[in-house]
């Protein structure tokens, strides 16, 4: 599931009330002039470009002139159009009165009372954000990160390491490609998205790499110069090699898809491992300059 998805998914509705639309007949819609003006395309699209496919009517008419009120009027007939169109009916109705809701054929809403942005907020249903994005495959707009912070560095400099290996192995066509050293700067600064406390460059350089003297955990494994990679499970026979205490169901953002802190558990044990195995006939020097086998260390003499 994408992240965008669970937005959606999680996004309040101001009526409990469903609009069942398929991206296909959006689709249709979009492209029927009689439906949607010149003027619906650039209010729907303007709409789009905002974070979450969300705004308010005073967003919109500071991107692109008229009042408010006028974009109230644009989506209110736009959404009779489609209703008299779909033969959608009993839809809600305003408070205290028999007038229907159209609007709600278009957006989800929310009330907002905001001084900047105004008092409430629409955001195109998603089948139809997704039939906006394959007719008109240039819009963009700032992706979502919903990640939850968490307090501890060292486990944060973990869990950054593991992102960037899972990342790249699921890029690759050819798992042997994978990036599994990663600069320490580049590490620091996952860990840092991720973290409320400061991430200073001594976690990863010397408290959680397990080739340092002076380390308290042994996350990471030394590489050349500045680069880092993540300990393989039994690289230092289970001591210490992962944070103890880890939320499994803990959602982390990785090119704009979902990955739990299991999914990435999962990735080490098994894929990481053999790939760690297959790859590297020594494991980087540690401080006593010895070089180990990898095979030894993860599976005995």
């Amino acid at each position: 599931m994408s992240i965008q998805d669970k937005i959606d998914q999680a996004y309040p509705r101001y009526y409990d009330y469903e609009v069942k639309i398929s991206k296909d007949q959006w689709l249709d819609l979009l492209r029927d002039g009689e439906i949607f003006s010149e003027k619906n395309l650039e209010h729907m699209k303007c709409i789009y470009s905002f974070e979450n496919h969300a705004a308010t009517c005073k967003e919109v008419s500071e991107k692109l002139g008229n009042t408010p009120n006028s974009y109230i009027g644009l989506a209110t007939n736009l959404g009779k159009r489609i209703g008299a169109k779909l033969n959608i009916g009993d839809l809600p109705t305003r408070d205290g009165s028999n007038s229907n809701v159209y609007w709600y054929i278009l957006f989800y809403g929310q009330e907002v009372n905001d001084r900047k942005r105004g008092n409430f907020e629409w955001k195109l249903r998603p089948e139809l954000a997704a039939a906006l994005q394959e007719l008109y495959p240039n819009l963009t707009y700032p992706k979502p990160i919903i990640e939850t912070k968490i307090d501890q560095v060292p486990t944060a400099v973990w869990l950054a390491t593991a992102l960037l290996t899972y990342s790249s192995y699921k890029e690759v066509q050819n798992k042997k490609d994978t990036d599994r050293y990663h600069e320490a700067t580049k590490i620091q600064n996952v860990a840092q998205r991720i973290c409320t406390k400061n991430v200073d460059y001594p976690r990863i350089y010397q408290w959680c790499n397990g080739d340092h003297s002076g380390r308290t955990y042994c996350y990471l494994r030394a590489g050349e110069k500045a680069l880092r990679r993540i300990t393989a499970p039994g690289e230092f026979g289970g001591e210490k090699e992962r944070p103890e205490i880890l939320n499994l169901d803990m959602e982390l953002e990785f090119n704009n898809e979902i990955v739990t802190v299991k999914d990435l558990i999962e990735f080490l044990d098994k894929e990481y491992a053999e790939l760690i195995n297959n790859l590297e006939v020594n494991v980087p020097i540690n401080d006593s300059r010895q070089e180990l086998s990898v095979n030894s260390i993860l599976y005995g003499p």
